[in-house]
């Protein structure tokens, strides 16, 4: 029997992949509740502002958004991220974040009722390796952030063996696109406009680079599938193959019919270089029913056309 989703709570819902999400959920006719932090920038989810209820992620804001609305499902994308940590600040940040109101969000949804729980996972917490990962291979953590991640995904095995709910478990590969926040792929399109050289690494990491678009598309087919999740199900979320940092800045340039002037080689590679992270995502097709619908050129056009369109209103 198919789940009954009608209302869906999303933190993090004006973020990046968030914002794409509700764009998403919106137009198929999900009744949706954003969690959010206090003073949080709405501007990407500004056109949905009237359709939605926004409530911030304090104590009480919190306590109010499961109260006051009949939620059917959590997509919990809220997350502190930082590629490395700097001192205890940095370790309370993540902590609070990834582990602590990640814990409390469950603890809310066990008592309110709440069937259906989708986390936001990261490749990041896998061990690499020169073939694609799948859901079975080892974890590593990459940096602490990986780290605490790793940590929740034990805490859901516990809520979801113990207590009725259905919980999946996204593993995300390399999110790009429009509306990003300053990341590689936004970075080689700033670039490529401003006409400046820039020192690079060798360029020749490949990773499983996914717009977010069906990123997005990943999770309404969870939505629409639950009914394949028996307790708990850790599923990746990515393209079918991994590409290289000189392959994508020559796409961006046959889009955009200018040139680089990159140093290739000019950058050492780091101490930890993730060289290859590829995704095995056929649990994402088999299990709930995805299927990829922009191609790699197609994710990056859009996203140099969006930040072309930024650079051009300042």
């Amino acid at each position: 029997m198919k789940p009954v989703i009608k209302t869906v709570l999303i933190t993090g819902g004006a973020g990046f992949i968030g914002s794409h999400l509700v764009d998403l959920l919106i137009a198929d006719n999900y009744q949706l509740v954003i969690l959010e932090r206090q003073g949080t920038d709405l501007s990407r989810i500004e056109s949905h502002l009237k359709k939605i209820k926004v409530y911030y992620s304090d104590k009480s804001g919190i306590s109010e958004a499961f109260k006051e609305n009949k939620i059917d499902c959590v997509i919990h994308l809220a997350t502190r991220y930082l590629k490395t940590h700097q001192g205890l600040d940095d370790v309370d940040s993540i902590v609070d974040t990834n582990i602590k109101f990640s814990s409390q969000l469950l603890e809310l949804c066990l008592k309110t009722g709440v069937k259906y729980f989708i986390n936001t996972g990261t490749f990041f917490e896998y061990r690499m390796k020169k073939t694609p990962i799948s859901e079975e291979d080892p974890k590593q953590a990459y940096n602490l952030y990986a780290a605490s991640k790793l940590a929740f995904e034990e805490i859901l095995k516990f809520y979801a063996d113990s207590a009725d709910i259905r919980i999946i478990d996204f593993k995300l590969f390399a999110p790009f696109g429009d509306r990003d926040n300053d990341k590689l792929i936004s970075y080689l399109v700033q670039t490529l406009n401003s006409g400046q050289a820039a020192d690079f690494s060798g360029g020749e990491q490949r990773w499983n680079f996914t717009y977010v678009k069906d990123i997005a598309r990943a999770y309404l087919s969870a939505l629409k599938n639950f009914d394949r999740i028996k307790k708990y199900e850790l599923v990746n979320v990515g393209y079918e193959k991994a590409v290289s940092i000189k392959k994508i800045a020559a796409i961006l340039e046959k889009i955009s019919g200018k040139k680089y002037k990159l140093r290739w080689g000019a950058k050492p590679y780091s101490k930890n270089e993730i060289h290859y992270a590829n995704a095995d995502i056929s649990k994402l097709k088999k299990l709930l029913y995805y299927r990829q619908k922009y191609t790699l050129e197609e994710g990056l056009k859009a996203t140099y056309e969006y930040f072309s369109l930024e650079r051009s209103k300042k």
